[in-house]
């Protein structure tokens, strides 16, 4: 991911926590010189919880900044929002505000006690949960379908054809062990790709990659070596019509899978 410079914005929430504290205790100071310790307290404590409920969502709002590197065969590379990180910055926001607004409410004066104590808890237990769900959008992966157990080797299958399915590369390293890796998630289907090496059309795939970022193509040779998993939602409805139409490799295409060694074939 980029945008990493988005994390700003907790120096700027630090600079301006500051300074609001300091505001809100010049203002204690006052109100208790003036023997209006009442108003002091409803002051300091209003701060509190104005700074709790804000904090809970200024802490997403970097994930709500930052963008994605994607490449299409249309558009070439760019950098795009991730609407599933816009998305949970929205919803955490209109939680926080929610909460506001329903301790807002509970201070009117027909209100019981209790559902005064109630609005603070639930906030606070609200924020305090937000809060620890942070790690999920840290971990999971940010676009596209990933099994929870995706390294197993009995799920996949041999190669079949459909847009948007991914690609995996099963083999076995050194110590006997299954190497299970996401390639890339097939974009298109190609009949007349051509091929610089060959001089000639061949039948190809074009994908975009996973942890290698990129828009590369590969040889139904080349393809038929890889697996897709049974359960792959793509291969449900398989959108495995090829295209007729001759292409040649763009500019940002990359000239088939890199080898593990660096080179490139082609």
């Amino acid at each position: 991911m980029r945008g990493f410079d988005a994390l700003v914005i907790y120096a700027w929430a630090y600079r301006a926590l500051l300074v609001v504290l300091g505001v809100v205790c010049a203002i204690a100071i006052i109100l208790v010189a003036r023997r209006r310790r009442k108003a002091a307290v409803t002051a300091v404590d209003a701060t509190l919880i104005g700074v709790v409920l804000a904090g809970a969502a200024v802490v997403y709002l970097p994930l709500a900044l930052f963008t994605f590197p994607h490449t299409d065969r249309l558009h070439g590379r760019f950098d795009a929002f991730v609407p599933s990180f816009r998305l949970l910055f929205a919803t955490v926001l209109v939680t926080v505000v929610a909460h506001a607004m329903f301790i807002i409410a509970s201070r009117s004066r027909h209100t019981p006690e209790a559902t005064r104590r109630t609005a603070l808890v639930v906030a606070a237990v609200t924020c305090g949960l937000v809060l620890n769900l942070l790690w999920i959008p840290a971990i999971f992966p940010v676009d596209g379908w990933w099994p929870s157990d995706w390294q197993r080797t009995d799920r996949m299958g041999p190669l079949r054809a459909c847009r948007g399915a991914t690609l995996w590369e099963v083999s076995l390293r050194r110590d006997g062990e299954p190497f299970v890796y996401p390639i890339g998630r097939i974009d298109d289907l190609w009949l007349q790709f051509a091929d610089p090496s060959a001089g000639r059309p061949i039948r190809a795939i074009s994908f975009v990659g996973n942890f290698r970022e990129g828009y590369f193509w590969l040889s139904m040779s080349e393809a038929n070596a890889l697996r897709v998993r049974v359960d792959d939602p793509a291969l449900k409805d398989c959108h495995g019509t090829w295209r007729r139409d001759p292409v040649a490799p763009a500019p940002w295409h990359k000239i088939g899978w890199p080898e593990r060694g660096g080179r490139h074939r082609g």
